[in-house]
């Protein structure tokens, strides 16, 4: 009796042969070019036989919103060593665990909670750009990880740790490196590379218990709470479930989650519209326009944002080109009907963002940095293209949490840096790295202007 229609794929070999180790050194080298070469050779849906696992990789809008919409309840999320970092937090949690920290965090994520954290996004924007000089040399990734990472110290913990900002970027970033490297030993195994992340754990660990423990206690002594996401944190009670909130080891992987988050993919979102209007001065002048005529010289604010369309537009395009989550990944928990593919319980499932978003069919010229494309009056057609062509921050009830947070505070600090200066590329190929998020291979370096 025949077995399941399967999707094509690359031929199932007994044994490790040199053309294994020739894809997985052109994996290694270039994750996004080496999966789009798979997706031309094979259609949108392909099969890589793994171990004796079939995994399922799709790009297709329809493909993934069946994963992670229309039949979510099939699938659980998969983990890939997050959890070693970021503990049983909110990203890395499944099933009831998941449901109860989502119903717990989200009145914390309110769109007008987040919005009040606008003036404070803004004014650290301000206080980056009072240090630069006009002709100054810096890497734009950099500065635009520590102006991230001030911005999240305010608006998570109210600066409480903003004199440990250089020792939590460090362990941040050696977690990056770490998650985005082929690394075949466990973690028990005391390489130097596992030494130095068990020890960026720790320090992780250090911080952010003892700010837990000085907010719980300050609340013990009657002092007044900060207003800030960890005051909601410790707020938060689970009103469908045992009424309990969240102990300290729950609150410390929550902190950690969110510190990570919070600043991870909006410095990398940041650090890429700088670069694409670097490279397109005359996208950069048409949103300077538009900056200069509804702000002056006035500060952004959160009602200022919904009369500038092209600064809305250059966002989104940002994260089409560069999508944060650019993969997603899930485990099949029982049998499921994708398209015309029937997956057997456990099967591994990869949906692949960034291609979606390179596809001709929804973004014609799709290498082409376009703003227009969401400008329905500009022809944009944003209507016409399926519903999941485009979603930087996944889809379904997983959605990233912080969505509403990192298009405010793009908007806000593009709206307040690129009034004062501008940023001149140099002469530098830059590609995106895949780590957590889609990070600059090499950094971005290059020259102020003030304006």
């Amino acid at each position: 009796m025949a077995g399941p229609l399967l999707p094509p794929g690359p031929p199932k070999t007994r044994n490790i042969s040199l053309a294994h180790l020739r894809n997985l050194q052109a994996y290694v080298r270039d994750p996004l070019a080496f999966v789009g070469d798979r997706f031309a050779t094979y259609g949108d849906v392909y099969l890589v036989r793994t171990g004796g696992e079939l995994l399922y990789v799709f790009k297709r809008p329809d493909h993934i919103a069946e994963v992670l919409v229309r039949q979510a309840d099939a699938f659980e999320k998969r983990d890939f060593g997050l959890e070693r970092f970021l503990g049983r937090g909110l990203l890395t949690s499944d099933g009831e665990l998941w449901k109860q920290r989502r119903r717990m965090i989200q009145p914390g994520f309110s769109k007008a909670r987040i919005e009040h954290y606008g003036m404070a996004m803004v004014e650290e924007a301000q206080r980056a750009i009072a240090s630069w000089r006009d002709g100054q040399r810096l890497d734009m990734s950099r500065a635009m990880m520590n102006l991230t990472l001030g911005i999240v110290a305010r608006t998570l913990f109210s600066h409480r740790i903003a004199g440990e900002g250089d020792e939590v970027g460090g362990a941040m970033a050696l977690f990056q490196e770490s998650f985005g490297t082929f690394d075949p030993l466990p973690l028990w195994i005391p390489t130097p590379k596992h030494l130095r992340l068990r020890k960026a754990v720790a320090r992780m660990d250090a911080l952010m218990f003892r700010v837990v423990d000085e907010r719980r206690e300050a609340r013990r002594r009657g002092v007044e709470g900060e207003g800030d996401l960890l005051d909601g944190l410790l707020d938060a009670v689970d009103e469908e479930g045992d009424g309990g909130g969240l102990d300290r080891q729950a609150l410390r992987d929550e902190l950690v989650t969110l510190y990570l988050a919070g600043h991870d993919t909006t410095s990398h979102a940041l650090s890429w519209a700088a670069l694409l209007l670097s490279r397109h001065p005359e996208i950069d002048a048409k949103l300077l326009a538009e900056l200069r005529e509804v702000l002056g010289e006035a500060p952004a604010t959160v009602a200022d944002l919904e009369r500038l369309p092209y600064l809305k537009a250059v966002c989104h395009e940002v994260l089409r080109l560069y999508p944060p989550a650019y993969v997603v990944t899930r485990r099949a928990v029982r049998e499921v009907t994708i398209g015309e593919w029937t997956l057997a319980a456990g099967s591994p499932v990869v949906t692949w963002i960034y291609h979606t978003h390179h596809d001709p069919r929804w973004w014609p010229e799709p290498e082409r940095f376009d703003p227009g494309r969401f400008l329905p009056d500009a022809g944009g057609h944003v209507d016409e293209r399926p519903k999941l062509a485009w979603l930087p921050f996944g889809a379904g009830a997983r959605m990233c949490i912080g969505k509403h947070f990192a298009l405010l505070e793009m908007q806000l600090v593009l709206a307040t840096v690129l009034r004062g200066f501008r940023f001149e590329l140099d002469d530098v190929e830059v590609r995106p790295r895949p780590r957590i998020t889609l990070t600059p291979a090499g950094g971005m370096p290059g020259v102020l202007h003030r304006r």
